[in-house]
């Protein structure tokens, strides 16, 4: 049995940096309303669109609430609002969020359900289960009470779950809850309701273990027999409470089958979160909740039969815990995230990992502005081309008092700054480009066969030459990027040296110096004062060569008098003409064409 002497007041916190991004966006500006009690106040959910929803509970004037919605489309970068609701009379105490779609082929048809326990008391007195439903634009809202407590009872510590990772078009989807009294001290059952039809109709089921289990955090495992996982905190005394895993069927049932997960009873195990692999078989599943305000993980690789318990997630500021979150993605060799929140909100951290590895991981603090430590942050895990990435939300605070703001962060958000022109379009005259213009340019691998890890679109400024642009599959490291054009020819960054995203958010690289900055010095000098340095323009049909098929489209193009934003158009004029045949021409005859590794 381990030692309880683990709480020391002062803390050091996790590693700052990697491919967390150091700014925050803020997601939602304003208050959020808060309960005692009641800690799931936002939630975060990646939708089978590629889209980030978040939603939160808002507090309006006269302290009543309300739910907000927000998607981002660029994992994060920045949100878009989607629906917001007021309850001008109600107190939301806890929300559950669901993303799922009728069919991926049909993106309008994406929703988000809110599931929420609603009460006229700002005690929560006797709050009833509720659900909001709206599309991801904003339209079509549907909402309704899913059921309402016994006389002096409540409905709290709600979990959304659905079996949306295997299916689309008919995807079911329902919530676990808790009924106890008023006062939140004692448990009278535990609640399933799940709907078919997309809210319309609902089937329950009542799950009594006879024990006092409370805070259920509920995932989906699919298999021969479709089930749902429920961890719960069962409560036994005021110094002893454990994690128990209540597995009842996917359609609402009375049975259920327990798995006990810790055994400690002399300490407080408190607010599970479990996330399931979601493969088939299932072959991984995570729970994280906090030990005596000590951040742990307990695991299971064989579908949930027997685990691993007590592993320790954070090294100073595990010990001064609030709160863990825990998620997953199917696929990759890191499929696990990790966060817990330190009960002054100073520090959010965060690990990834398997479950054999995951907590040895390097730890990262993630939040760059101060947490409110009476709300839950949450996490989500996306599978990215090399490996998986983690994306956190949490709500801000002012003093730690009042949470204010919700802000997210994520993995592998980049920023390339460079520098850069195009042949035909430079005037030597102005040392200006004429126009400015679009390119493309994909992350790729330093080593064979340099796969393509992302891709990003920038806007060439035809003064200072500066481009931007925005990846969101990055891990720190070297890399090549290499850089498209409509009529440029494909140029990447040499490899000497590469360029490295190493614990900052952005890196800046100029193209326009020298030969040597092109890889294999595939650049032209276009201007000797101040000197600077080209990518080669001709290449119209983008086959890597500036050949006679290029001077052909363009050619063409002169006979018809083309005119406006055409490929064809190599110096930027707007029209297609003898000028633009002359540089594909020169090009030609030296035989120019892309070099890469």
């Amino acid at each position: 049995m381990e030692s309880t002497e683990f709480l020391p007041v002062s803390r050091e916190p996790e590693s700052q940096g990697s491919d967390w991004a150091t700014v925050n966006p803020t997601v939602h500006e304003g208050n959020l309303k808060s309960h005692s009690g009641y800690v799931k106040n936002i939630d975060m959910k990646i939708g089978e669109d590629g889209n980030l929803y978040l939603a939160a509970i808002r507090q309006q004037s006269g302290f009543t609430s309300g739910i907000i919605t927000y998607k981002s489309t660029n994992r994060g970068v920045s949100w878009l609002y989607v629906y917001g609701v007021n309850y001008p009379s109600s107190y939301i105490g806890n929300i559950s969020l669901l993303v799922e779609s009728r069919s991926n082929s049909y993106r309008d048809s994406t929703r988000l359900i809110i599931f929420h326990n609603l009460s006229s008391s700002q005690f929560m007195d006797n709050a009833s289960i509720n659900f909001l439903s709206v599309r991801a634009n904003g339209t079509a809202v549907k909402s309704g009470t899913i059921a309402n407590p016994s006389s002096g009872n409540e409905f709290s510590n709600l979990c959304a779950v659905s079996d949306g990772a295997f299916y689309q078009t008919a995807t079911y989807f329902g919530v676990v809850f808790m009924e106890s009294t008023n006062n939140l001290q004692s448990k009278v059952n535990m609640r399933y309701f799940r709907t078919i039809d997309w809210g319309t109709t609902w089937t329950n089921a009542t799950i009594q273990t006879n024990y006092n289990d409370f805070c259920p955090s509920v995932d989906y495992k699919d298999g021969s027999s479709d089930s749902i996982y429920i961890a719960v905190e069962r409560r036994f005394d005021a110094t002893n409470s454990q994690i128990r895993i209540v597995a009842t069927p996917f359609s609402p049932a009375a049975s259920f089958y327990t798995y006990f997960i810790t055994s400690d009873n002399e300490r407080v195990y408190k607010n599970p979160c479990l996330a399931i692999k979601q493969n088939n078989p299932v072959d991984s599943m995570i729970v994280t909740c906090t030990r005596d305000s000590r951040a742990l993980m307990h695991y299971s690789t064989n579908g949930g039969i027997d685990w691993t318990s007590d592993i320790t997630l954070g090294s100073f500021s595990g010990y001064n815990t609030s709160f863990t979150y825990c998620s997953s993605t199917p696929t990759g060799a890191e499929p696990f995230t990790a966060i817990w929140l330190s009960s002054d909100g100073d520090s959010l951290s965060s690990t990834r990992g398997s479950t054999g590895n995951i907590g040895t991981s390097i730890k990262y603090k993630i939040n760059a502005q101060d947490c409110f430590p009476h709300t839950s942050p949450v996490c989500a895990t996306i599978s990215a081309l090399n490996g998986s990435q983690g994306i956190a939300a949490y709500a801000g605070s002012i003093a730690g008092i009042t949470p204010y703001n919700v802000y997210s962060n994520q993995e592998g958000i980049k920023i390339f700054h460079t520098k850069l022109l195009l042949e035909g379009f430079y005037d030597p005259q102005t040392n200006q480009m004429r126009r400015g213009d679009t390119v493309t340019a994909i992350l790729r691998s330093p080593a064979s066969p340099h796969t393509a890890y992302d891709t990003a679109k920038g806007f060439v400024d035809p003064v200072d030459f500066g481009c931007s642009f925005v990846f969101t599959r990055v891990k720190s490291g070297s890399c090549y990027i290499d850089i498209r054009h409509r009529n440029s020819i494909q140029t990447w960054t040499t490899s000497n040296p590469f360029v490295a995203f190493t614990n900052s958010d952005s890196v800046s690289f100029n193209f326009t110096l020298s030969y040597s900055s092109a890889y294999g010095y595939n650049q032209v000098k276009v201007d000797n004062s101040p000197a600077r340095f080209a990518f080669f323009t001709g290449d119209v049909n983008q086959d890597g060569t500036v050949d006679a098929t290029d001077m052909s489209e363009i050619d063409n193009d002169s006979y018809y008098f083309a005119s406006g934003y055409v490929d064809s158009d190599l110096n930027g004029d707007d029209f297609a003409d003898a000028s633009d045949f002359a540089i594909a021409d020169n090009n030609a005859a030296k035989f120019i064409s892309k070099v890469t590794p």
